[in-house]
């Protein structure tokens, strides 16, 4: 088990680093399984920007997940239907989620991370005396949370520094896509439940996964999902909630020809009582992916800061 921890933010106290520190071995540890298989990480993959390479993830006992897993790189709004509303409610959902890590009841949780003395050593440097799941949550979400941050701040000296062809695309995409995708996570920045938080992109006529309108029981929000962030996007294919698009050109070419006009299909994309065309030629298509690809921290795969702990 680790015993010491990295420097993650010069400017926090030691016991913060120490908590972040707790978060980072929590988050790669296989003990939060039913059958100590899987971890967070088993589906949140630094090497593809902590999202997945697969359409579908494999859980616990080799279980399907019904949608693909998105990055962690919000705040706010969690998960496709946006049902965690905080890190700290994102962090220990899927260990209770009987396809992703099955845990019937967490103080089996409890009793293996109390079990493991490098975690009553961690927390106790972190400033906690009580190992527990707030506790537990405080610290997955404070690893999240400064990955996170650490990662915008990298992205967005990036995003200032464009070639001609990205520079082109990105006044294509000021044009046509920032009204979702805004803010420091080009995503729907200012709050879940407002009104640019959860869209129908018009990817079917017919949702088999309703999202939204499942959660809630609700016809009208049927096709609607959270907004993504596209912070390292080139890094988290596939796209969408289902993982259909296998590249950006593809992604790029559905809202240029491909939105249908389902019934609950978001204002931003129709035109008149049609589906939005946004015919662009084809070098301003992959002017708009040449932008969508600078926006990226190549640090975030492979930074020792937000690693497996547990790799010799």
């Amino acid at each position: 088990m680790p015993t010491h921890a990295p420097i993650y933010d010069i400017n926090a106290s030691e016991q913060s680093n120490w908590l972040t520190h707790t978060g980072r071995m929590l988050f790669y540890d296989k003990q939060l399984s039913a059958a100590n298989t899987v971890s967070c990480a088993s589906c949140h993959k630094q090497e593809f920007g902590f999202a997945d390479n697969a359409k579908f993830s494999t859980g616990v006992r080799g279980k399907k997940t019904p949608r693909n897993a998105p990055a962690i790189l919000r705040s706010f709004g969690l998960f496709w239907d946006g049902r965690a509303t905080s890190l700290e409610d994102l962090s220990t959902m899927p260990v209770l989620n009987h396809l992703e890590m099955g845990i019937e009841d967490f103080s089996e949780v409890l009793q293996k991370i109390t079990n493991t003395t490098a975690y009553g050593e961690a927390f106790n440097k972190a400033g906690i005396n009580t190992i527990d799941e707030q506790n537990i949550q405080k610290a997955l979400a404070s690893f999240m949370a400064n990955m996170n941050s650490d990662n915008v701040r990298k992205i967005w000296t990036n995003v200032n520094h464009l070639t001609g062809k990205e520079q082109k695309g990105k006044e294509i995409f000021d044009q046509n896509c920032g009204s979702c995708h805004s803010g420091q996570h080009f995503d729907a920045d200012w709050g879940f439940g407002g009104s640019s938080t959860e869209k129908n992109i018009g990817l079917d006529y017919n949702y088999p996964d309703k999202g939204i309108g499942d959660l809630n029981k609700d016809p009208t929000q049927d096709g609607i999902f959270r907004v993504p962030s596209l912070l390292n996007i080139s890094y988290t294919a596939p796209y969408m909630h289902d993982g259909r698009f296998s590249t950006l050109e593809q992604v790029v070419e559905h809202y240029n020809s491909g939105i249908k006009n389902h019934k609950n299909f978001s204002w931003e994309l129709q035109s008149g009582d049609a589906a939005l065309r946004m015919n662009l030629s084809n070098y301003e298509k992959e002017a708009l992916v040449a932008f969508l690809k600078s926006i990226k921290n190549p640090e975030i795969k492979s930074n020792g800061n937000y690693s497996n702990p547990f790799s010799s």
